[in-house]
Order: structure tokens, then C-alpha cells, then sequence
């Protein structure tokens, strides 16, 4: 996994013996990754990276006169091809240059006179740094397991970032799933000197929608904006963009110079791969296929899980195969923040009635995962009681941090701000062991005019479909999946909207007794039709094992019978299932195979 390591000693003596060898090793998952490290003189700090070295400046480590040492990962521009070097200049003419940084970056310095550690990471954090304290020493790294070896203490479970990892599909805040591991989150710059620790969020997104205006004018700046960051993100090495038949890939290739390759990953005889090759043919680029191979998610579960250290779902073993890009490119170009930072996370149309209203629906818009009446057959009691009432006043106290005129504004900040850095980005870097990533939609310019876009033009995405019909006609007028085509009226949106509700309740009433014995096809890929068949064996073999059923996290009956029910075609219990087997592969890398116990086991772990 790239991204920096180290440690550091705050206290004037140098650091123990740590394993610098063995986590370099484990974080080089890949021949072209290379390491680099320095240590400082006195021997109180080592910092280093692995790195693919594709973007410039990134993997570059640097030493001052005056002992201090910094490294650098990814692109934070301006500092250019010696980016540690001139991370240290900066700092030391004003430490909080680093927060005027823009890019895609980590940076580790350590200032030697003052014997302090400085983190610092880009706005959206799309660079994974996980780090911990304990007794004079600090300890980093892109993966929490390699902390945690770095650190040398044993494993002690975060039952809340269970849960929120269950209902939610991810951690809220810095949590993960070790208690003592916290992740850096975005847009922060981190002291850890002999005083302890400070903390300071630089940056907040914030939507101050501008008045209502022709949408066509908005759309054409969106498309200028975005043509510039995908300008720069073809700057240097070959660059291949992934594809499928939704909105987010459609505007980059809109703005993509002719003869950028497309590449897709999906089932064959699915919507996104045949839409894809429709919209590369007709944007006139060469276009690639990965196929997701009957069995795919059984076969890759257990590596996604260990690359992302149970941060993100097993299902969503696409983001490792990615790296086959690597086959035509050095870098790819990512879609994702478009469905962030220019959607509409809130779904009603009202304003809340007050603070326990707003929290209480955000809690159902994003309990995507293990819903509560399943919690309460499926786990342990102390794990109910987290997933329910733990985690609704754990998203209270996130949402607080952000602000806004209206509730949609509200939950779109903290959708940008923090939601996507856990449920999407932290997946990311699972790809990136062969292929540098790029992201057009966290160009910050791009950015700073979503946060103006009237919440009417968010909803469904629609400043997305007037820029594609403005821009890109012809790719305008190829189908969605699901066979919906682009509309840009919001009359005519609406009226969809409401067909789409009417035919969901409609499928809902008709598999009341059981669900569909076909394969769906209107997107890359059926998680529930996998699981219940070609990937059965995750439920089997992981789902449903001794080590499983007896770590005291789930009530066992009502695991056979929720896993049950799912083979039986009586329910799709997919995504539940694949968070039970996320946390089972998690915990056998972490926990080891047999962590036996009743229900109470993971409260007693806690308590330690």
C-alpha cells in the first residue's frame, strides 16, 4: 500500500527498536513500488515512504541543516520534483504554508529543534494516513495494522467503529477499528510535540448556493473548470479513464481530449459494459474490458479486506481490479466525487422539524448497511445498543461540525467534508500497489464552484446531465443503466423520480414471498446474485464459520437464518453479509483465527 511511514520519539532520546524492515516490506505488496527513509541524526525520528514515483515529487524524502526531515507522498503542488525539500523551506518561513497546499498529498516532517512531528494531508483526504500515540511515541502509516505493528501493542477493539462499520459501511469521524488507531482526517494539519497533541481542521466545505440562475451558464463553467483539472491530471505519463454508463465518468469523457482509452470493469452482458464501449466508441477512444469473472468476490474479498484494513466493504472487490489498468496506463482517472460534491445527499424536499428530526433522517438516508431490526437478530446485545442509539449520536456529533442554510446544504458538507473520505476514498488506494489515481472532481477550483450550486441543480445530479447535453451532445443521448436516458427538465425529472418510487414499491410487493432468481445487469455487478451463487463460499467458508459464529459478536441463530433466508431467495441479505464477512477477514489478519467468547466478549474488550 503506498503512502508514508515512520516514527518519531518526543522525548530527547532516540527511538527503540522498531520494525521499519518488516512494515516497509508488508506496505511493498507490489515489485514497482519503491521504499525510501531517513532517519534523523540523533536517531529520535525515521520517516519514509513506498511509493510508485509516477506523480512528481511524491516518494521524495529530505533532511535541513538544522537536523529536521520530511517526506512527501503524492502530488502538493507547488512544491515540485524535490517536494520534501520544499515542504521544509516552506515551513520553516511559515508552518502554515503547508495548509495553502492543493493536490492530492500526504507529508510527514519532523522538526528536530523543536521535537515535533507535523502531519499534514490535502483537503479531502485522498491519501490514507492512520497514526497512533502512546508513551513519548508516535507512529503513522497508510494501513492501521502497520501502525499498530510499528507501535508493537496488542490489538484492542473499537466496538463503535464496528457498529458504524455494520449500519453505516464505514467509520464515522478518525475512528477505526483498532481503539488506539485513529485516521487523519481531511484537510488537517497535526502537531504531536512534548505538550501532546493539536489537532486543527484547516478547511470545511461549506455550500453557500448562489442565486437562482440560467442552469446553462453553470453547466458551461463546470465544464470549463472540470476540462482544466483533467488537463492537469494528463500531464505526465499515459492516463486511462474508467468508464461506465453513469454520470460521473460520462462528464470526464466530455471533457477528455480524444483518444484517452476507457476502461471498464463489470459482469459480462452488463449495462456498464456495454454502455461504456457506446460512449468510448462515440467519444472516439480505445476501450478496455476487466471482467468480473463468476465467483469474483469469494476469489478477492480477503485481499480487498487486507489492503484496506476492514475500512472498506469486502464486496467492493472492483477497486483491486483496477490495478490490471496498469496493463495501459500509468495513471487513472477517477469519477468519484462527482457523485459527492455536486449530488443532493439530502432525499426530502422539507426541512426538518428540529435537531433530533434532521439526525434521525440522516440516520436512515445513510444506514445503507445491517438496518436495525436486522441488528436486533443478528448481533450480540452491547453491538445492538452501539448500532442503534450509539451510533445515531455519534453522527449527531459529526453533523454538528458543519454548516449550512438549509438541511440539504448541511448534509452535503458533511457528505464532502467527511461521509465519502470513510465510505469511498479509503477504498481507493486499494488499486494503487500498480496505478497512481487522479481526481478531477477534488480539483479544488472545480470544488470551490460546487459549493455555489443551488440545491435544486445538486438534486439527481442535474448541473451533471446540462453539462453533458451542453458539452458532449452525442454522449448525452446514450441510455443511463437501468435504461433511463438523461433528462434535463426538472418536470420531467420529477415525474421519473416518481416512476422509479412507484416501480421499487411495486418489485417490493412482488417479492414479498421471494426475490429474483435472474441476475440483474443494469449495473457492473449483482452482489446479492454473487453471494447467493458463483461467491457462495464466503457465506460458507467465512460467513458461517466456527471462528466466525464464536468470536461473540453475532447472536449465531440469527446469523444461519439471516444467511439463510439470503440463499433461499426469501431476502437479499447481500451487503449484510458481506460487512459480517468483512469484520470476520479483518479479524484474522488482526485477531487471529480462533478469538472465542460469548456475547459479551467484545464489551469486555472494550473495557481493556
Amino acid at each position: 500500500m503506498p503512502g508514508i511511514f515512520g516514527a518519531v520519539s518526543l522525548r530527547r532520546r532516540p527511538l527503540p527498536h522498531l520494525p521499519f524492515d518488516d512494515v516497509a516490506a508488508a506496505l511493498r505488496t507490489c515489485p514497482a513500488l519503491e521504499t525510501t527513509r531517513i532517519a534523523a541524526a540523533d536517531g529520535g525520528a525515521v520517516l519514509g515512504a513506498v511509493d510508485l514515483r509516477r506523480l512528481q515529487g511524491s516518494g521524495t524524502v529530505a533532511r535541513a541543516p538544522d537536523g529536521s526531515i520530511a517526506v512527501v507522498h503524492g502530488a502538493a503542488e507547488p512544491l515540485g520534483a524535490d517536494a520534501a525539500a520544499a515542504a521544509l523551506t516552506r515551513y520553516r518561513r511559515d508552518p502554515d504554508s503547508l495548509t495553502t497546499l492543493t493536490g492530492s498529498f500526504t507529508i510527514a516532517l519532523w522538526d528536530a529543534p523543536a521535537r515535533t512531528l507535523v502531519l499534514v494531508n490535502d483537503r479531502f483526504g485522498l491519501r490514507n494516513l492512520y497514526y497512533t500515540v502512546a508513551d513519548g511515541l508516535v507512529c503513522f502509516a497508510p494501513l492501521v495494522h502497520a501502525v499498530a505493528k510499528l507501535a508493537g501493542a496488542a490489538p484492542s477493539l473499537n466496538q463503535a467503529a464496528m457498529a458504524d462499520l455494520l449500519a453505516f459501511e464505514h467509520a464515522l469521524g478518525d475512528e477505526t477499528l483498532l481503539a488506539d488507531v485513529r485516521a487523519l482526517p481531511p484537510a488537517t494539519i497535526a502537531r504531536f510535540g512534548l505538550h501532546g497533541a493539536d489537532l486543527s481542521r484547516y478547511w470545511r466545505p461549506r455550500y453557500v448556493p448562489m442565486p437562482e440562475r440560467h442552469a446553462g451558464a453553470l453547466a458551461d463553467e463546470l465544464a470549463r473548470r472540470l476540462a482544466g483539472a483533467v488537463e492537469q491530471a494528463l500531464d505526465g505519463g499515459a492516463v486511462a479513464l474508467p468508464t461506465s454508463g453513469g454520470l460521473d465518468s460520462r462528464a470526464l469523457l466530455a471533457v477528455t481530449p480524444p483518444g484517452v482509452p476507457c476502461v471498464t470493469y463489470g459482469i459480462p452482458g452488463c449495462d456498464d459494459v456495454e454502455l461504456a464501449a457506446r460512449l468510448a466508441a462515440t467519444a472516439g477512444a480505445p476501450h478496455h474490458t476487466i471482467p468480473l469473472e463468476p465467483g469474483f468476490i469469494a476469489r478477492d474479498a480477503a485481499a480487498l479486506v487486507e489492503a484496506t484494513d476492514g475500512m472498506h466493504l469486502g464486496l467492493n472487490v472492483h477497486a483491486l481490479r483496477l490495478r490490471e489498468a496498469a496493463a495501459w496506463c500509468d495513471a487513472v482517472l477517477l469519477g468519484n466525487g462527482g457523485d459527492c460534491i455536486l449530488d443532493c445527499l439530502w432525499w426530502w424536499r422539507d426541512e426538518p422539524a428540529s435537531e433530533d428530526d434532521f439526525v434521525a433522517r440522516m440516520y436512515e438516508r445513510i444506514n445503507i448497511g445491517v438496518k436495525p431490526a436486522v441488528a436486533r437478530r443478528l448481533l450480540a446485545p452491547p453491538l445492538v445498543e452501539q448500532l442503534t442509539s450509539g451510533a445515531r449520536e455519534r453522527l449527531r456529533r459529526r453533523l454538528a461540525l458543519y454548516a449550512g442554510a438549509t438541511a440539504a446544504d448541511v448534509a452535503d458538507a458533511y457528505n464532502a467534508g467527511e461521509r465519502h473520505w470513510r465510505w469511498v476514498l479509503q477504498g481507493v488506494p486499494a488499486q494503487a500497489t500498480h496505478v497512481e489515481y487522479r481526481q478531477p472532481f477534488y480539483d479544488y477550483d472545480v470544488v470551490d464552484l460546487a459549493q455555489r450550486v443551488p440545491v435544486a441543480l445538486r438534486r439527481g445530479r442535474l448541473l451533471h446531465v446540462e453539462m453533458i447535453r451542453r458539452r458532449a451532445p452525442a454522449l448525452a443521448r446514450i441510455r443511463q443503466q437501468g435504461g433511463g436516458h438523461l433528462v434535463a427538465s426538472p418536470l420531467a425529472r420529477r415525474w421519473r423520480g416518481r416512476w422509479k418510487r412507484a416501480r421499487r414499491a411495486a418489485n417490493s410487493w412482488w417479492e414479498r414471498d421471494g426475490v429474483p432468481a435472474a441476475q440483474r445487469l443494469d449495473g457492473f455487478a449483482d452482489y446479492d446474485f454473487e453471494l447467493r451463487g458463483p461467491s457462495r463460499g464466503l457465506i460458507d467458508d467465512v460467513v458461517l464459520a466456527d471462528s466466525t459464529l464464536g468470536r461473540g459478536w453475532w447472536q449465531p441463530d440469527g446469523l444461519r437464518a439471516v444467511a439463510a433466508d439470503h440463499l433461499a431467495g426469501r431476502a437479499n441479505h447481500g451487503r449484510v453479509l458481506g460487512a459480517v464477512a468483512t469484520l470476520e477477514l479483518w479479524a484474522r489478519n488482526v485477531l487471529g483465527e480462533e478469538t472465542k467468547g460469548d456475547v459479551e466478549w467484545a464489551a469486555r474488550c472494550e473495557a481493556r
